[in-house]
C-alpha cells in the first residue's frame, strides 16, 4: 500500500493530528505537535504517532490485536515463546527496518510491469493513505490492473474484512491467474 513514504507519513501525520483536534484530545495534540510532522529522526518520534494513530484508527484496526491473539493462543502447537515472540514481532520489525523502510519509494520501481498488477486497500487507511498510492498506480503499464477501494476499511483490511478482500480476489485477480 506504500507508494512514497514521506508523502504517506505527512499524510498520515495530517490526518491523525486533525481527528486529535476534532475529538479535543489536548494530550494527543499538544504530543503530535511537539513531534511535528515526519520525517523522525526514528523510530521513537513514529512510534508517538503510531500510539495516536492506533487511538483514531478504524474500530475493526483499533481492535485488530485483541481480535487476534485468541487466534494466536489457540492454534495448534503454539508454545509460550512464539505467543511472546508474536507480540515482541512488530517492535523489533519496524525497529530493524526503520531506515530501509524511510528510503522506500515504489517510483524508484519504475512504471512498467510484465505482470497484473492488483492494489486493494482500505478507504479509511490513516497508516498509508491511498491517495499517493492511487497516484502512483495510475501512471502504472501493466497488462492488467485494478485499484481497489474496499469501503470503511482499513490498513488491515485483508484480516478485518476478509469476505469483502476475498470477493475482489476471486473477481479480479483470480480470473487472470487461472489463464
Amino acid at each position: 500500500q506504500m507508494a512514497d513514504r514521506d508523502e504517506q507519513e505527512a499524510a498520515s501525520y495530517a490526518m491523525v493530528l486533525a481527528r486529535a483536534k476534532a475529538a479535543a484530545n489536548a494530550k494527543a495534540v499538544a504530543e503530535l505537535e511537539r513531534l511535528g510532522p515526519p520525517p523522525y529522526k526514528g523510530l521513537d518520534g513514529l512510534l508517538v504517532e503510531r500510539r495516536w494513530l492506533a487511538v483514531y484508527d478504524t474500530p475493526a484496526e483499533r481492535s485488530l490485536f485483541k481480535a487476534m491473539t485468541p487466534v494466536v493462543f489457540f492454534a495448534p502447537g503454539q508454545t509460550v515463546r512464539e505467543l511472546y515472540d508474536y507480540n515482541a514481532a512488530p517492535k523489533v520489525a519496524q525497529a530493524a527496518g526503520y531506515d530501509e523502510v524511510a528510503r522506500f519509494n515504489a517510483r524508484s520501481l519504475g512504471s512498467g510491469f510484465g505482470v497484473p498488477m492488483f492494489v486493494i486497500e482500505g478507504d479509511q487507511d490513516i497508516l498509508t493513505p491511498f491517495a499517493s498510492t492511487q497516484r502512483w498506480f495510475d501512471q502504472l503499464e501493466a497488462p492488467q490492473k485494478a485499484f481497489v477501494l474496499l469501503k470503511g476499511g482499513g490498513h488491515d483490511a485483508v484480516l478485518t474484512m476478509p469476505q469483502a478482500f476475498l470477493a475482489e480476489l476471486e473477481t479480479r485477480v483470480r480470473p487472470v491467474a487461472i489463464r
